[in-house]
């Protein structure tokens, strides 16, 4: 995954050995983060802390990213886009959940998708506690999450049907937006 500080710095994600990279813009890349857990991490999604997102282990401002656990614990952690190491656990491994991707939306919420118990989407709490929301019609396998702040829906890739499905926050209905993707 990638995403983009505020200070135009980019963070990049490296799924199976577990590190995060960052490139300075106009400047080179170097790596940011190193380790999360045990020797297993997997991560992948990343959004950053919206401003009234503020808890234990996260400031606003703070680059959220999650460790999927391929074979391992499923978190979510915290660090900070100006100084590398120094990661947080955020959400320790809630059991039965396989986080892929994450977003901020509005009201200083960050959603949450889950691959592996599809069909679910999560509110992550500053606290680390995560609060459930059922789409419907359920989406199978939700890969990649991102918040449209224009119309304030979220938008979700489902990996097995190879579609885009527009979810509506509050009340969990899902609407077909794309399909006809090839393996994504």
């Amino acid at each position: 995954h990638l995403i983009f500080a505020p200070n135009g710095d980019a963070f990049i994600t490296e799924d199976y050995s577990g590190y995060v990279y960052r490139k300075a813009w106009g400047g080179s890349s170097s790596l940011w983060v190193a380790g999360f857990h045990s020797g297993d991490d997997d991560v992948y999604g990343m959004t950053i802390a919206p401003p009234g997102f503020d808890g234990p282990n996260v400031n606003p401002g703070d680059i959220l990213v999650s460790d999927r656990g391929y074979s391992g614990a499923d978190e979510i952690w915290s660090f900070s886009p100006a100084a590398a190491e120094g990661e947080l656990l955020v959400m320790p491994d809630p059991g039965n959940v396989d986080q892929y991707d994450l977003c901020a939306g509005g009201n200083d919420t960050v959603y949450v998708a889950d691959a592996l118990d599809g069909g679910h989407l999560y509110v992550l709490e500053a606290d680390g506690s995560l609060g459930s929301l059922v789409i419907s019609p359920p989406l199978s396998a939700p890969y990649s999450i991102v918040y449209d702040s224009q119309t304030g829906a979220i938008f979700i890739a489902d990996g097995a049907t190879e579609s885009v499905h527009r979810v509506d926050p509050h009340t969990g209905s899902s609407v077909l937006a794309a399909s006809g993707f090839r393996q994504f």
